[in-house]
């Protein structure tokens, strides 16, 4: 009785916060609309140029792709499965992630991965490191080159240098084996102890791997570049450019608005920061948000077709892994 009650209390309160969630999302689109020329951005929306459109598309679905080739290399350290069948669970989990908030959509894919007979440890450990790895990308690289660039600000730069400084040390400290005891007999041990297996998984794979780790960093800044690309054909359909390093720069910082806990996949948040990033590179606000327009409207479109082939996509249920693994040369 009283499990039912609890699963009861829990819908309305994931309810609750998703309609907060979009009313976050309303109140930021308003504010945009009204601080532009909404009949110029129905205008350029309107009348795209379509060569730059498809551009768009082709690295969108570029750099959905290598979002999937990011988790099979860490995965294959692990629990091997073929990238092909991760490819197809990453496409339908980055399409639940469009209309959820965005760690629901990447963290389906653990579940995916089940059906694969990949333990929800080994996964969910995977998709952190990989979750680690992006955002030190983007908050340890490109945030503060787009504040360089952008504002000109160099007194927050400690943040970012502090973190770097944290991670190197937390890195070493793990090879280490004293302090992993100690982190596992006081820390895990005495106050998660149902954690225990995921936190050795998760230490396993950042010691014994380090060159899929460092595949996984390079595919991500290959990412990276490709997401920039998708910005920079999509500022081309609103009629509109800028050099495509900047361009870059700055859409991989305003990936952390995506993030954010205050939204619906960012919507609205992503935008607006859209729209006063690319405004200090003089470009017009009603194309830039034109450009983010395009972008979301392929998001949406993409993922309600995907999702809508969803029992083609995913592959029939049962393990089908790989052969075993072996370390990246």
């Amino acid at each position: 009785m009283d499990e039912d009650h609890s699963a009861a209390s829990v819908i309305p309160r994931r309810t609750v916060s998703w309609m907060v969630r979009l009313a976050v999302a309303t109140v930021f689109i308003i504010l945009i609309l009204r601080s532009i020329d909404v009949g110029e951005l129905t205008r350029t929306v309107a009348s795209p140029e379509w060569i730059p459109l498809g551009g768009m598309v082709i690295t969108a679905l570029v750099f959905m792709a290598l979002g999937a080739v990011k988790v099979w290399v860490l995965l294959g350290a692990l629990a091997p499965v073929k990238l092909t069948r991760v490819l197809r669970y990453s496409i339908v989990a980055a399409s639940l992630g469009t209309f959820t908030p965005a760690a629901v959509g990447d963290f389906s894919l653990v579940g995916f991965l089940r059906r694969e007979g990949v333990p929800v440890h080994q996964g969910l450990s995977t998709m952190l490191v990989d979750r680690a790895i992006t955002f030190a990308t983007y908050g340890l690289v490109f945030l503060p080159l787009t504040l360089l660039l952008v504002i000109h600000d160099f007194q927050w730069l400690w943040v970012p240098a502090a973190a770097a400084v944290g991670i190197a040390t937390f890195l070493g400290l793990n090879v280490y084996m004293p302090f992993r005891r100690w982190l596992r007999d006081r820390v895990v041990l005495r106050y998660a102890p149902r954690f225990e297996e995921f936190f050795r998984t998760f230490s396993d794979l950042l010691r014994r791997h380090p060159l899929r780790l460092a595949a996984n960093v390079g595919v991500t800044l290959l990412r990276a570049i490709v997401s920039g690309a998708v910005i920079y054909c999509a500022l081309l359909a609103a009629g509109t450019r800028a050099d495509l390093l900047p361009v870059t720069i700055i859409t991989n910082s305003l990936s952390l608005l995506i993030y954010l806990p205050i939204s619906v996949s960012g919507i609205g948040v992503y935008e607006g920061g859209a729209v006063a990033a690319f405004s200090y590179l003089g470009l017009s606000n009603e194309r830039v948000l034109a450009a983010f327009v395009f972008q979301r409207l392929y998001m949406i479109g993409s993922s309600l077709v995907f999702l809508a082939l969803s029992r083609v996509l995913l592959p029939p249920s049962g393990a089908s892994h790989s052969p075993p693994a072996t370390e990246l040369r």
